[in-house]
């Protein structure tokens, strides 16, 4: 049967609309940079709201241990919240650094001046009130007189002071294994590869990840000095650096050790571009002597809690971390995770441009 021609192309139209509408459900780039940081807020509610909610049950199992019985009802009461409190502290902590993170990717989104600062704040406002509504219907206020919560509320400030760092410390580290476990990669592939090669497996096409290694020899080099298309037919489609994905990289942009790279073609195609970006050698090429590293100082008006990754100044200036000292010991290549802190010395890589740009951006900061 020969179907009518406005009912194909109603079809082609309909299947149009499907592939745009598609294309913009992961196509924004604050969903893009947020969607991590908005699940890892999802699972860290989760878990306070369980620990929160089972509470009565846990406290109703400690009456019945053998040391309850010598202890006096209020003061055990008083030490089983103080206790608890303490272990909901570091992921409240957690929710109130990952709210912080997409206020400020959100602030991105819109021109630079102060409706850029009023967006944050006032995401971070709203934050803070739906956060202390949700832990105000939680917490059994009755069960304990009110200047007992205020004694708890002074430990827990106290924790706050003298434990802070330590605190987002084990908050990144922790967020770092989580987004390990949440990767789900499939056969080797991760789930961009597998959103690519989605409805185009009939094509002999393939895609796969690949990471620049320290002391590679197309480190520095831009695409177009490799002419990995031209040469061996691979593309490549995404640059993952220091937490932020670059979507097909202009021919200018620089390959830097460390970079995770996202290599389209054949599969024979790909695994001779691979077998070039892995090679270590000297890094030759005429422009790459004009790149230059320098040490920046971190200044106390960064913010604490920051990590690499929240830095977008290192997006826009488009330098490179390849260091980190602090308190007299040096981390090379630092995790987009790691928080910084005032007084740490940065390891920037990039053109002198670039790195002044981001001495610019840190220099209004001091």
């Amino acid at each position: 049967m020969i179907e009518p021609r406005w009912v194909e192309r109603l079809q082609l139209g309909y299947h149009d609309w499907l592939t745009q509408a598609a294309a913009r459900s992961h196509g924004s780039p604050w969903f893009q940079l947020s969607k991590v940081r908005l699940t890892h807020i999802a699972v860290e509610v989760l878990f306070v709201t369980g620990l929160i909610a089972f509470s009565e049950r846990i406290l109703a199992e400690v009456k019945t241990w053998s040391f309850a019985a010598r202890v006096d009802a209020y003061w055990l009461e008083l030490g089983f919240w103080v206790l608890l409190c303490l272990v909901a502290l570091a992921p409240i902590l957690a929710i109130w650094r990952n709210v912080g993170a997409v206020a400020l990717i959100l602030a991105e989104t819109v021109p630079h001046g102060p409706r850029r600062r009023f967006l944050e704040m006032g995401v971070q406002a709203v934050a803070m009130l739906a956060l202390v509504y949700w832990l105000s219907a939680l917490l059994p206020l009755a069960s304990l007189p009110n200047w007992s919560w205020a004694i708890i509320a002074v430990v827990l400030i106290a924790v706050l002071v003298f434990f802070y760092r330590r605190l987002v410390y084990l908050h990144s580290d922790w967020q770092h294994s989580l987004k390990s476990a949440m990767a789900g990669e499939l056969a080797g592939q991760s789930l961009n590869t597998q959103r690519l090669l989605k409805d185009k497996r009939q094509w002999p096409v393939n895609v796969q990840e690949c990471m620049i290694p320290p002391g590679a020899a197309c480190a520095g080099k831009s695409l177009a000095e490799l002419q990995l298309r031209t040469r061996l037919g691979c593309s490549i489609a995404e640059i993952d650096r220091h937490g932020h994905t670059l979507i097909a990289p202009s021919p200018q942009e620089r390959l830097y050790s460390g970079d995770r790279l996202l290599l389209l073609g054949e599969p024979t195609s790909i695994e001779s571009a691979r077998e070039e970006l892995m090679q270590v050698g000297t890094p030759s090429g005429d422009d790459f002597g004009s790149a230059c590293i320098e040490i920046v100082s971190v200044p106390a008006s960064i913010g604490t809690g920051r990590t690499l990754a929240d830095l977008p100044a290192s997006r826009s200036a488009g330098i490179l971390v390849v260091g980190l000292e602090r308190d007299g010991k040096q981390l090379p290549t630092p995790a987009p995770h790691e928080p910084l802190q005032a007084g740490d010395r940065l390891l920037v890589l990039g053109d002198p441009g670039r790195v002044r740009a981001f001495r610019r951006w840190l220099g209004p900061l001091v």
